[in-house]
């Protein structure tokens, strides 16, 4: 089959998903993944397996509680995250910073990757310095921030009071423009929680900001956005994080493709803790 530009390119092969494949074995195209075995949920009809090429991968994961800043981890301005990038959202995101009191990071800071040092970040070792994808945090204090620019120690989850604001300056819309500007072939998401958002609802916000800036994105036209979608925790809320980050590092080892295979077999192989069921899911669908 050729290759049509802005299109999921088609590998051959049998669905592992089907009972081709013993349960456990890796290489689902998507499904809930477990120490019990996989269950597929997106296959390309005849059971071909989807994949990608020409890949620009933007990657999306979510800031935590536990930070350290320490002076070896210093850095100066930020590369990713910049007005120069982000011309149109730009007044939105300083607005949201002043509002949370964070310190201004526009001379530098402690690189974020290291600063953070929850259980997501703790597993992975591959973030700092990456240089197979283009790594963004939603930050509850700077509302977005690069994997190696700088930030400073805040306190602050993107949850209730803070969510809503951040919501209410467009941090979603931040993320469309990222998206706009950037062009990528791939998107890719690492989330606890769930992606709604109702009322009273207490939790944290981090895949919604993702997801429904993916959303207002696709509804533009991306011709060359192929796939995007969300590695989440189906079930096990304390440990997610954990078996979410031991997925990434592996999903972002040298010896990955990238591509949704390489997703599966990262979710296959990485030790995710017995409680813990992770899934993903098509955005592009």
């Amino acid at each position: 089959m050729p290759h049509r530009p802005g299109r999921p390119v088609l590998f051959r092969g049998r669905d592992p998903g089907r009972r081709h494949s013993p349960p456990g074995s890796g290489g689902v195209v998507g499904g809930e993944i477990g120490h019990g075995g996989c269950t597929p949920s997106t296959t390309a009809p005849d059971g071909l397996i989807i994949g990608f090429t020409s890949m620009k991968l933007l990657l999306f994961i979510p800031c935590c509680d536990k930070k350290e800043c320490r002076k070896a981890d210093q850095v100066g301005p930020p590369t990713w995250i910049t007005q120069a990038r982000l011309p149109g959202t730009w007044s939105s995101l300083v607005a949201g910073r002043q509002r949370r009191g964070v310190q201004d990071n526009s001379t530098g800071g402690f690189r974020a990757s290291a600063a953070y040092c929850g259980l997501l970040y703790s597993k992975t070792q591959r973030l700092g310095n990456c240089r197979r994808a283009h790594i963004t945090v939603i930050s509850a204090g700077y509302g977005v921030v690069g994997a190696d620019d700088p930030i400073y120690d805040y306190n602050w989850e993107m949850k209730t009071t803070v969510a809503r604001e951040w919501q209410n300056l467009g941090l979603q819309q931040v993320i469309v423009e990222l998206i706009t500007t950037e062009r990528p072939t791939d998107i890719v998401g690492f989330f606890a929680g769930k992606s709604d958002w109702n009322p009273g609802d207490t939790s944290a916000k981090y895949r919604w900001f993702y997801e429904e800036g993916v959303r207002l994105a696709l509804r533009d036209s991306h011709d060359n956005l192929r796939r995007a979608v969300t590695v989440f925790n189906r079930q096990g809320q304390s440990q997610s994080l954990s078996g979410l980050g031991r997925v990434l590092d592996l999903f972002l080892g040298p010896g990955s493709g990238l591509s949704s295979n390489a997703l599966n077999q990262s979710l296959h192989l990485a030790k995710i803790p017995k409680n813990v069921k992770l899934d993903y899911t098509d955005l592009t669908i």
